[in-house]
């Protein structure tokens, strides 16, 4: 597996780090969280790196999150496909999103996933958890793109990773125009496009998920949905 990774390295470069930290401790006192983002430039910060980083950690997170995978896939179809209709007016304005949790593991109720409240300087965070997001190309044509998604920061307990991209989405809509968002919107579309349904949706397939995106835009077809 060392070996297999070391090559793997040596076929990419990192392109783009996505940081986010989420204070936690309001959320598991029953409350709302509070978040910052950071983008990190590791070669390029174009904002189409930033639309492919977002949909690689959307597609990522839920081959990996099978728990919430039917709730998010649905939700992100909705709002995709709607901001797709109007060209970005919507906007991905998330609903309240409440876990349920098992009293005799958890001393709390319920759990927010959703919504968090978003805060320019991580300062303002108490004892923050931090997920890093790391957007990889491949270094030979044709270009190809992957994800590697890590968390950092003591603390930061698994069952917020569903939080983890709306929060990358809200606060990506928030610093764009209309038609950041719009784009955005067509591209995790198209990635649903390719799953089909939740049920379908396998490990290791995001890269997958994403090539058929971009292709899909490259190619002029689309129709709106």
């Amino acid at each position: 597996m060392a070996i297999f990774n070391k090559l793997f390295r040596e076929k990419t470069i990192d392109v783009l780090r996505l940081d986010i930290y989420m204070s936690i401790s309001p959320v598991i006192e029953g409350g709302h969280g509070t978040a910052c983002i950071k983008w990190v430039p590791l070669t390029h910060d174009e904002p189409n790196l930033r639309v492919l980083l977002i949909c690689l950690l959307y597609a990522h997170i839920m081959t990996i999150n099978k728990e919430s995978r039917v709730k998010i896939f649905r939700l992100i179809d909705e709002l995709s496909k709607a901001n797709v209709r109007d060209e970005g007016n919507t906007g991905f304005a998330f609903k309240e999103w409440v876990v349920q949790l098992n009293s005799m593991t958890s001393q709390f109720a319920q759990q927010f996933i959703w919504p968090w409240k978003l805060v320019d300087n991580v300062n303002e965070l108490v004892k923050p958890g931090l997920f890093q997001a790391i957007l990889r190309a491949s270094v030979n044509e044709p270009r190809e793109w992957y994800i590697d998604l890590k968390k950092v920061a003591s603390g930061q307990d698994w069952i917020f990773v569903s939080s983890v991209v709306l929060i990358a989405i809200d606060a990506y809509c928030k610093g764009v125009y209309r038609l950041g968002c719009y784009e955005l919107a067509v591209y995790l579309w198209q990635i649903n496009e390719f799953y089909k349904s939740p049920e379908n949706i396998r490990p290791r397939q995001e890269s997958l998920a994403l090539t058929h995106a971009i292709n899909a835009v490259r190619s002029g077809n689309l129709t709106v949905p």
